[in-house]
């Protein structure tokens, strides 16, 4: 099965998305002539970028070297001006504006003109606007007029030997003759258009190209622009020996005009990633080409081209084409899953090429169904197929050239109505089903070679007729299953007798199942027997829609239903416990009834089936026996195919002969016997505690996965197969858990010979799966290196060997022998580090490990500090130093081999072995306030969430690191997150909802009442400073409601309690991360107030208690979810705030001038977060103001009574917070304007007021406060 193949960078092809839109085809010429030399004298040379002038002219005649009009001499150069290019004279080569070396770049910017031209006899392909050389990039952000000759180009080998890119994101036009971008220098050579390429209809007996890619090896081509191509010229071109090309046809790509492919060079590719378009695509029959078309694409092959496919991938996407021979030949085509073809027009049957009523697949066409759909004229197609024709050859063409057809079945269900296989065609049916309504095979008198394959996945359902074909053609059973009618084999003739179809019958061949489902009610033994008589030896006869029903001395021992198919029955063992069969034979399990010495056997040649049915394979007082066994020999089978499932339910099944298991097994302790044999092939599982064997015996598992926490045999696992070595089985003494070894026997896990994939050991099931996917996807290549098919090895547990006769070799390596492990050079090893803590040991092997170095090796979840010790040996380790590569940046990784210490007085003595130490690379950044954090921070034993916070801001693969060290911004990142919670806001959260309720309390005491009064207030604030945290800030909105009760004595003191709740939504602001804090807070106070000769006294005191949730996050990392499910993932915060204040009146005539002054005490208590500390803070005030209000009665019993204030706050307590990192800085002096107004009427009191703050830090407050009294 094919994968996408995405060799390409991707960040290359994501880049090219963002494409300039495209416009019509611009019929009028582009060209401009140059000045005349009077008018722009022209240069003759390369000249420097302080000469270039608005209007530029190169005109170069030497045929002796090529030149260049500028240079990028520096990493960045760009030309902002016009230009006209002139190659005049044979052999001559100019270009405009050159660049070569790695570090350097040249772009031509927008709203400059490059005009370049050949005459005087010299060759439109060596004269060229802009190129690049030996790593460097040239870049058309402009417009480019190639007028016989060439817009973009890279260099060859003559000009350094690294792979050049050249961009379009500009327009080129070409007129009379040339390319707009050539491909055809270094290999590896990269172009990329996402921009407009305008080509005109060239002059009489030239040529002219949009992409030109000629003589190139390994070169890639992206397109995400618009590429226009005029009659007689071609948008894509690829021809002359290029070989191993890739052709991205992307999202925001326009193809409007020919594409060529000529090149007869291998592994030349096209891709249609997530684009849609008609590509008016030709193929020449002796250009193999690769087409793929992927990631929600949908393309449409334009007919008359007779383009010749060799192979074509579909998955997750759409190809409308015709198969019509003058349109296009297919000769390969993989149809994957979410992948359609959709076939544009039917070609067979019929009377006219208007009616045509089939779709025929032959021309030497083979069509793989994968999962993925099959459509005709946009519906999918379930009508009349043939595969293959009855005619060999035609004129002077070959033999096979017309007829052959193939269909193959790799998984899905499809169904057709009548299915016609000619003398060339063939149907696999390798897995997943396939129906047809009736089925016939050519009835040719001679050549018959059409066949019909169903392997052991595979199911294969006619529901009408079967019509056999002449000699030579076959319905052969693989394994798999044919489903069909009784009456397709015998017909029913007088006195109620069957006439048996004998060229049916003899038709069906192989050792597969023929379901006869129309057999309906009771059966006997006898009749299955006297029914599979009748056909082919090997074929197994079943009728799954009837019930068995014995007849009279019929038995279910393995003498009376050897040779059968009863995949859903129990065998019979009562008698003695031993179920023997002759030949193949299917049951779903034995029952041994009260036989504890059981056993199942098949003789030579023949194979005992279990299906196991989905339940337990054995029944009987044997599966309860505290040490039951069930011995095998012969052929034993577990399943009829990998859907099959089932319990090996004993203590332990003894194997001698051969285990075969194609299903999902489970099993105890599986023992094999001298030269027995286990195999758990492609697609199956066996999930067994222990697995051993004598000498001579051996266990393969190829393509399927083997589960075990012990392995005492000589295991090979390859081509695909997965070995998951789990925990170890220990003894209930403590004292003797340190000899066990889980691996006492030789294991090689390798590719194999010829395998595509390669094997896998791991730790852990669902871990190795993933790292085998990413392997095989490619996310382990690099430039000319292909690691798809290499072995993966993951580990998160101990792998113990033992020293005697266990061994663990993986991928090529020169074998290590007892007591050693080998991982060689075509191997992806994996350690996650997080999973082990200092001391442990992650390969038990005391005779050594050997590591090929070409082979990759990877630490993940490197988190904090500590020793490991990666293997209890010093000789014979070799190839650890530097091998495994960390992406944290934070933490250093490296291999230490520590010698044998004797034992001292006050030290035990120290075996000999190899560490992987992790300690703090304190070169990661020279900020002094880090370098003296992140230590604890990384801590082994510390907080775990931090630590998987900071490895993701330490990502060498991420945006915050070069090298080994921090960006600017990844130490901005490092310190935000370090000063937690205080950038989520918790603090001025904290402080923001008190001052809501502290202004809340104060309005209320300072309002005149006598008596008895209650009231309420709501508030919302919005607040915000951006930069009070240094870079970064925060914002917030508080929303709450104050209800309180007070009384006015005697004596003219007031005296009340109030409750208040609320919450609050607190975000960053310019932060590199996003964090924020959502809190609930509930709040009491008191307050009190007295008018002593004109100045009025008040105080209050409140307590609010603050529930916080941190949430947000930076570089992917959550702030907010803990891992240790006992931690609680919010924080509590706490506010005590007391305060007095003296208001008095200075003027009373028509409104009131109240100054006032007062002292307010506010301590703020924030719970620790994931352990990083930070400081209380003790915050003094001192505010100062006056107020302005005034009386007014708008009408009979109503008083309204406008007002403003204008309060300073100096901040004189503590300003900021210490926290880990040092101090934050969280409040600072606001300058507060309040506007307010209130209307009393009788007893009732309302208000509404507005305050703008103001300060520095970007400080901006805005707050709302609605208000209602009554006073009794």
């Amino acid at each position: 099965m094919k994968t996408t193949k995405s060799v390409f960078n991707r960040t290359l092809i994501a880049a090219a998305i963002a494409a300039v839109s495209a416009g019509a085809f611009a019929a009028d010429t582009q060209w401009k002539d140059a000045p005349t030399a009077e008018e722009l004298p022209p240069v003759t040379s390369t000249i420097g970028w302080d000469d270039v002038k608005g209007q530029n002219h190169f005109l170069y005649t030497s045929a002796t070297a090529a030149s260049q009009f500028l240079l990028a001499d520096a990493e960045h150069q760009t030309f902002n001006d016009t230009l006209w290019v002139t190659g005049r004279g044979a052999g001559v080569q100019a270009t405009g504006l050159w660049a070569a070396g790695e570090k350097n770049q040249i772009i031509n910017a927008g709203g400059s003109t490059i005009y370049v031209t050949a005459a005087g006899g010299a060759d439109s392909w060596s004269q060229h606007a802009m190129g690049a050389a030996n790593g460097a990039v040239a870049i058309n952000e402009g417009k480019i007029v190639a007028n016989n000759a060439y817009g973009m180009f890279v260099g060859t080998d003559k000009n350094g030997t690294k792979a050049a890119t050249i961009i379009n994101n500009g327009q080129i036009y070409v007129e009379t003759e040339g390319a707009a971008m050539e491909l055809g220098g270094v290999a590896g050579s990269i172009a990329v258009n996402k921009g407009q390429i305008h080509v005109a209809k060239p002059a009489d007996g030239k040529f002219g190209h949009g992409v030109l890619i000629q003589d190139q090896t390994d070169g890639v081509f992206v397109n995400a622009g618009l590429i226009e191509a005029a009659e007689g010229a071609s948008a894509i071109e690829l021809k002359g020996t290029s070989t191993g090309n890739k052709i991205y046809l992307v999202a925001g790509s326009d193809v409007n005009g020919k594409i060529n492919v000529k090149a007869k060079g291998q592994d030349n590719e096209l891709y249609a990633y997530g684009t849609t378009d008609e590509l008016d695509l030709a193929v020449a029959a002796d250009a193999p080409l690769y087409f793929e078309v992927a990631e929600d694409a949908n393309i449409t092959l334009k007919n008359g081209n007779k383009s010749v496919l060799a192979e074509t991938y579909i998955e997750n996407a759409t190809l409308n084409a015709s198969i019509w021979q003058a349109d296009n030949r297919f000769k390969s085509v993989e149809v994957s899953e979410g992948g359609v073809f959709n076939i544009l027009k039917l070609n067979s049957g019929g009377t006219t090429d208007d009616n045509h009523t089939t779709l025929l697949l032959g021309y030497d066409m083979d069509v793989e169904l994968d999962g993925g759909k099959l459509f005709v004229a946009g519906s999918e197609y379930h009508d009349d197929l043939k595969i293959g024709t009855a005619r060999l050859e035609q004129g002077d063409k070959p033999t096979g050239a017309y007829g052959k057809g193939t269909l193959t079945i790799k998984s899905g269900s499809y169904s057709f109505k009548d299915v016609t296989v000619g003398k060339t065609g063939t149907i696999e049916v390798d897995s997943g089903n396939l129906t047809v309504n009736n089925l016939s095979f050519s009835k040719g008198k001679s050549d018959n070679a059409g066949k019909v394959s169903v392997k052991r996945e595979g199911s294969f359902t006619i529901n009408g007729t079967l019509t056999a074909g002449a000699g030579g053609s076959a319905i052969n059973l693989a394994g798999g299953s044919l489903q069909t009618s009784y009456e397709n084999f015998f017909q029913a003739g007088k006195d109620n007798k069957f006439t048996v179809k004998t060229d049916n019958t003899q038709f069906i061949q192989g050792t597969g199942v023929l379901d006869l489902v129309d057999v309906t009610g009771d059966y006997s033994l006898q009749n299955l027997k006297d029914t599979q008589a009748k056909f082919g030896q090997g074929v197994q006869i079943a009728f799954s829609n009837g019930t068995l029903k014995l007849g009279e001395k019929e038995d279910l021992t393995g003498s009376s239903i050897s040779g059968l198919a009863l995949e859903n029955v129990m065998g019979d063992a009562t008698k003695d416990g031993a179920f023997n069969v002759k030949d193949n034979t299917t049951v779903a399990g034995v029952n041994f009834g009260e036989k504890q010495n059981a056993s199942v056997s098949a003789d030579a040649g023949a194979t005992l089936t279990l299906s196991g049915n989905n339940g337990n394979l054995f029944q009987g007082d044997v599966t309860t026996a505290e040490d039951g066994i069930v011995t095998t020999s012969g052929a034993i089978q577990l399943g009829v195919n990998s859907q099959d499932s089932g319990v090996v339910n004993v203590d332990a099944l003894n194997v001698d002969g051969s285990l075969n298991v194609v299903g999902s097994f489970a099993a105890q302790y599986v023992s094999l016997g001298d030269k027995a044999t286990l195999a758990v092939e492609d697609l199956a599982r066996f999930e067994v505690s222990s697995l051993t064997g004598l000498e001579g015996s051996k266990a393969d598992v190829t393509g399927g996965v083997l589960s075990t926490r012990e392995i005492g045999v000589a295991l090979t696992v390859q081509d695909g197969g997965t070995l998951v070595l789990g925990a170890p089985i220990l003894p209930d003494n403590p004292n003797a858990r340190a000899d066990v070894k889980q691996i006492t026997g030789s294991v090689i896990v390798e590719k194999g010979d010829g395998a595509a994939e390669g094997a896998v050991f791991t730790t852990n099931e669902l871990k190795g799966t993933q790292l085998a996917a990413a392997v095989k996807d490619g996310a382990f290549d690099e430039e000319g290196v292909d690691r798809s098919d290499f072995n993966a090895v993951y580990i998160d547990r101990t792998v113990s060997v033992d020293v005697r006769n266990g061994s663990l070799n993986v991928g090529e390596v020169g074998q290590r022998g007892p007591g050693a492990v080998g991982i060689g050079s075509d191997v992806i090893t994996v350690v996650d580090l997080g999973s082990f803590a200092s001391g442990d040991v992650i390969f038990d092997a005391e005779n050594g490990l050997g590591i090929n170095p070409s082979g990759k090796g990877y630490v993940t979840n490197v988190l904090s500090e500590k020793r490991v010790t990666l293997v209890n040996a010093v000789d014979q380790v070799t190839g650890v130093e530097n091998f495994f590569e960390n992406d944290n940046a934070f933490l250093n990784v490296s291999a230490e081999k520590i010698p044998a210490q004797a034992a001292t007085e006050t030290n035990p003595a120290v075996s000999a072995h190899t560490d992987l130490v992790v300690k703090f690379n304190d070169q990661v950044t020279d900020e002094a306030d880090l370098l003296a954090a992140l230590p604890k921070v990384l801590a082994e034993g510390a907080n775990i969430d931090n630590q998987r916070v900071l490895a993701a801001i330490g990502s060498k693969n991420g945006e915050f690191v070069e090298g080994d060290k921090l960006t600017t911004r990844g130490e901005d990142a490092t310190y935000e997150y370090l000063a937690m919670p205080v950038t989520a806001g918790t603090y001025n959260v904290a402080y923001d909802a008190a001052e809501q309720v502290t202004g809340t309390i104060q309005r209320r005491n300072l309002e005149p009442s006598t008596g008895l009064g209650v009231w309420a207030d709501v508030f919302y604030a919005s607040n915000e400073a951006e930069t009070m945290y240094g870079d970064s800030g925060y914002s917030a909105d508080i929303y709450g409601g104050v209800l309180g009760f007070d009384g006015t004595f005697s004596c003219g003191a007031k005296l009340g309690l109030a409750l208040s709740i609320g919450s609050g939504d607190a975000d960053s602001e310019k932060s590199v991360g996003k964090y924020g804090n959502d809190a609930d807070f509930w709040g009491v106070s008191i307050y009190t107030g007295k008018d002593i000769a004109g100045l009025y006294f008040s105080a209050d005191a409140s307590y609010l208690s603050f529930d916080n949730d941190i949430t947000g996050s930076i570089a992917g990392a959550s702030v907010k979810e803990s891992i240790d499910s006992s931690v609680k993932e919010s924080i509590d915060s706490s506010v005590f705030t007391i305060g007095v204040r003296a208001d008095m009146t200075v003027w009373d005539e028509g409104f009131k001038v109240v100054p006032h002054v007062g002292l307010r005490y506010t301590k703020i208590d924030v719970d620790d977060y994931r352990g990083l500390d930070s400081d209380s803070m003790d915050v003094f005030e001192t505010p100062v103001g006056v107020k302005i209000a005034g009386d007014f009665e708008p009408s009979a019993g109503w008083t309204l009574t406008p007002s403003f204030d204008f309060t300073i706050v100096p901040q004189l307590g503590d300003k900021d917070v210490n926290t880990l990192i040092g101090d934050v800085d969280v409040l600072d002096n606001v300058y507060n304007s309040t506007l307010g107004v209130n209307a009393s009427y009788g007893n009732f009191t309302f208000g509404l007021s507005y305050r703008y703050g103001f300060g520095t830090n970007d400080r901006s407050n805005n707050a709302f406060q609605a208000r209602a009294a009554y006073a009794f």
